[in-house]
């Protein structure tokens, strides 16, 4: 199994393609394993998470 603990990309390169490459570039490593990525940050992505293939497997909850 491989875990994306964090992945930042400068705002003024953010778009879907650049995700995506960075993505698969992981896969490639990963090969058949499995890949988790957690989001702990209010940013709201889970629809490109859901396009490119990843399933919903839970929450992070904060509280303040």
């Amino acid at each position: 199994m491989y875990n994306i603990q964090w992945l930042y990309v400068i705002p003024e390169h953010r778009n879907f393609k650049v995700f995506k490459n960075l993505i698969m570039g992981v896969q490639q490593i990963a090969k058949d394993d499995h890949i988790n990525f957690s989001i702990t940050t209010k940013l709201q992505i889970d629809s490109i998470l859901e396009k490119i293939g990843f399933e919903e497997m839970g929450k992070n909850w904060r509280l303040k």
